[in-house]
């Protein structure tokens, strides 16, 4: 079907006032191309032809851009052989009652499988773009999912690798290969197990790659495929390492292979644990059955297993779970384990003497918490400029001291406005410290580098780059984490907590930074699951009782949680008499009004406000999401526009967890 739209200048110009469509700047009208943009992006309809909000058809708003083309006229058709889509001209009016040029889909009943339509639209000066409708069946979309996800053969001593699928299409399935990888046969095993394998390969350079493929269904009715890549390594030594110490890999199925750093020498990062027996194996082909084999004994040696016979040694002794890189010389036939760890973070014995305590969680597990804010200043070995400062008891309210302002530019450090452990001028108190923690900057508490008063900048710095968006990095327990923006509106409008934290596990971060190993920075779940542990303490306390509604993603982040505060304060230290649970003093958090320093106005609020960083990037690069501003007899909730670079305030450290998956 085909339409004609010639919608009035002014009209336009009224509705390109409100468009989220339009372009805002038009410096650029006369040669920028004409670009076009729906809204919606994708029409999506149930079988009975309804959308999300369940009205029949769907409305899409047209707009072209730039501004001067913003009433060109355009036609518009869907594919002529998808009859049961039918597209007619309308006005489409948006949330704010602004009326903008546009269309409406509509399609029949259907009885089948899912199907789509294109539509196309071409403006008068013949730019076309297109959208794609998507109609939902009766009948399931056919699904198909492998394990594993990909395939890696040795060069020779090859071994075949099994994938089972997992289908609603019953047995209607088909196995196929790239037209160029004869290289790679398969066996149908029955029971939706396919088994692969591949010839010899004799490069001693270059790996070769190619592509098998699963397809369940069929075009009459619904069909998917499975992609799975196929890598066949060079002709070259490998080495594959699993054991009881390694958490991930405590099996030989879940051997992994090294990474080689020269001939002989072979590295491998992981996740150890010391909840099982010492063991770390290690093989140079992949089978279960291959000797010889090898095993690290405690003593830094590795032994050679010649048969199933020989005894395997007790491996080396791992003392605190944590990210570990394991270095193999098959030279020497010796080995190295060392943690993986920021310079300057707090070390063992200091984290020893650090009061922790067991929280409830969400899922009825538990969290073990440091009971008191970090008080780590980097120890004597770092120099004179220690990490964070000591808590400054004169400086509460709005009074300030040790700040850049515009009359005392912000580009070299002025010691003065240091506190005086790190040779400035302003007077800490270490009793008060001591009992309740330092104050930090962002990059201090993520890269153990101490700045005092002068950082990166003020409040124009970025994230440091290693967790800055769009980075990767893993955490302290070997999740591959990649940092994105996370905006309070965002966090608003979650209805499902538990899949918002699955699909984000930024939320969840474990980032060690300056805590000691084994520990990380209190993420954004931890404080969640906090507020969860002031719920069962509540249960049957009438002082303060927490009101479990509050307790989702959205309230959080929207509004106070309500009375979860007064379980976490201390009695000392308020400016005014502070809300207070009691059984705060059982419950043992101890949150105190440590207030902050910020570079570009001084130290203040002292006594007034308890802030504590959450390591989760917040309204864009520059920002960051905070515990906020609890005071006295304020609430419990969480902020996502805390200066990266402006702010030192204080960090919670927990416990390092790891699920088996």
């Amino acid at each position: 079907m085909k339409i004609n739209c010639y919608i009035a200048l002014v009209a336009a110009a009224l509705a390109c006032a409100c468009n989220p469509l339009a372009d805002t700047d038009d410096m650029d009208n006369n040669v920028q191309a004409t670009r076009i943009a729906f809204s919606p992006e994708v029409v999506t309809l149930d079988n009975a032809g309804r959308n999300a909000e369940e009205d029949q058809g769907q409305n899409v708003i047209v707009t072209l851009n730039p501004k001067a083309r913003r009433s060109m006229a355009w036609s518009a058709e869907t594919d002529k052989t998808e009859t049961w889509c039918t597209l007619t001209e309308c006005s489409v009016t948006d949330a704010d009652g602004v009326t903008h040029r546009g269309f409406r889909i509509t399609a029949t009943e259907n009885t089948a499988y899912k199907r789509t339509a294109t539509v196309t639209l071409t403006a008068a000066d013949g730019t076309q773009e297109t959208l794609r409708v998507v109609q939902t069946g009766v009948y399931p979309d056919a699904e198909v999912t492998v394990d594993p996800k990909q395939i890696e053969f040795n060069a020779d001593e090859i071994v075949p690798v099994d994938v089972s699928f997992t289908t609603n299409m019953g047995d209607v399935y088909a196995v196929s290969r790239d037209e160029d990888a004869d290289w790679i046969s398969w066996e149908d095993l029955g029971g939706n197990v396919i088994r692969f394998t591949a010839a010899p390969w004799d490069d001693e350079e270059q790996p070769r790659t190619a592509n098998v493929y699963i397809t369940v269904g069929s075009g009459e009715t619904s069909a998917a495929t499975a992609k799975i890549p196929v890598t066949q390594l060079a002709k070259d030594l490998y080495c594959y390492v699993w054991g009881a110490s390694l958490f991930d890999y405590d099996r030989f199925e879940l051997a992994r292979r090294m990474t080689k750093s020269e001939t002989g020498v072979y590295r491998f990062d992981a996740y150890f644990t010391a909840g099982n027996a010492p063991e770390i194996r290690v093989n140079t082909v992949l089978r279960a059955d291959y000797y010889p084999a090898y095993a690290l004994a405690a003593d830094g040696r590795i032994v050679t297993l010649n048969s199933a016979a020989d005894a395997v040694p007790a491996g080396p002794a791992i003392d605190i779970d944590g990210m570990r890189t394991l270095t193999i010389d098959l030279n020497a036939m010796t080995y190295t384990l060392s943690r993986i760890a920021i310079a300057n973070c707090m070390p063992d014995d200091a984290a020893a003497a650090c009061p922790s305590k067991a929280f409830r969680t969400k899922d009825g597990g538990v969290k073990i918490w440091m009971t008191r804010n970090l008080n780590w200043n980097g120890g004597p070995e770092i120099g004179a400029m220690k990490l964070g400062s000591r808590l400054v008891p004169a400086y509460s309210g709005s009074a300030t001291s040790g700040g850049y302002d515009p009359q005392d530019p912000y580009i070299e450090r002025n010691p003065a406005y240091d506190e005086e452990e790190s040779g400035g001028s302003v007077k800490g108190d270490q009793a008060v410290t001591d009992r309740h923690g330092r104050l930090y900057t962002l990059d201090e508490i993520l890269l153990g580098t101490p700045a005092g008063g002068l950082g990166r900048g003020i409040t124009s710095i970025e994230w440091p780059s290693a967790y800055n968006v769009g980075s990767t990095f893993v955490d302290a327990v070997g999740t591959q984490i990649t940092a994105r923006v996370f905006k309070s509106a965002e966090m608003k409008a979650v209805t499902d907590d538990e899949r918002f934290f699955a699909e984000n596990p930024a939320l969840s971060a474990q980032i060690q930074g300056i805590c000691p190993y084994g520990w990380h920075i209190a993420n954004f779940r931890d404080w969640y699951d906090l507020a969860y542990a002031a719920l069962e303490a509540s249960r049957g306390d009438g002082t303060y009782p927490v009101r479990e509604e509050m307790l989702t993603i959205a309230k959080l982040v929207a509004t106070n949680a309500n009375n979860v505060a007064p379980w976490l304060r201390t009695q000392e230290g308020w400016n005014s008499t502070p809300a207070r649970a009691a059984g705060a003093d059982a419950f043992d958090f101890n949150l105190y009004p440590t207030g902050w320093r910020l570079n570009k106005n001084g130290y203040g609020q002292y006594g007034d406000t308890a802030h504590s960083w959450v390591p989760l990037i917040g309204s864009s690069a520059k920002k960051t999401w905070r515990l906020n501003n609890v005071k006295a007899t304020s609430n419990y909730w969480f902020n996502d526009n805390l200066d990266a670079g402006n702010p030192a305030v204080g960090i919670r450290c927990v416990k390092n967890y790891k699920v088996k998956k």
